[in-house]
């Protein structure tokens, strides 16, 4: 028997989607069923948050109503992202999430002043997310803002920075609409 267990999200609004994006098919099957099949061999217990418990008005309060391995936005995660992320718990890391370098020209904008941004000192995070069960809810009891994600929570409480893996395209979170056709190419 597994010892890991895991909370997929999918419980979102989809406000920039337009709709809830987690119940939208691709290559025929539901978003959130992607990650739920990739996962399952790897886990003794899955929690759908939006399927089988009822969501909370926010991420955190979704998470805090199941406690985060993958959320539904990101289909395409693949077994070997399963395997890494679970290899860097057994090896003692506390906090591990996904990263990838960015490509685009980054910029900040404040009314009419420009910035750019060294994007060689950048990165985009994404899940999956793991944690030791105790520590996530510890940060979550401590921290009672809202974050984007739940490295954040962990790195704001207890200050424990996040084990960075190397991620791919496979990890591209849907977001919008047109995002979908995407995805699609990538199945």
């Amino acid at each position: 028997m597994n010892r890991y267990n895991a909370i997929i999200l999918a419980a979102g609004q989809g406000k920039r989607y337009g709709q809830p994006k987690q119940f939208e098919l691709l290559k025929g099957k539901e978003i959130w069923r992607w990650s739920h099949e990739t996962i399952k061999p790897f886990v003794s217990k899955i929690i759908v948050v939006g399927v089988d418990i009822p969501g909370g008005k926010s991420r955190k309060e979704s998470l805090e109503a199941g406690l985060n391995l993958v959320d539904s936005a990101r289909p395409l995660v693949k077994s070997s992202d399963i395997e890494k992320i679970i290899k860097e718990l057994e090896s003692g890391v506390q906090s591990a999430t996904f990263f990838m370098p960015l490509s685009n020209t980054i910029l900040t904008k404040d009314k009419e002043n420009i910035s750019y941004l060294d994007r060689n000192k950048l990165f985009s995070i994404a899940t999956p997310q793991a944690f030791e069960t105790k520590i996530l809810k510890k940060a979550h009891e401590i921290d009672k803002n809202i974050y984007l994600d739940d490295c954040s929570v962990v790195h704001s409480a207890l200050r424990i920075n996040p084990k960075l893996i190397k991620g791919g395209l496979n990890l591209y979170k849907l977001t919008y609409k047109e995002e979908l056709k995407f995805l699609e190419t990538m199945c």
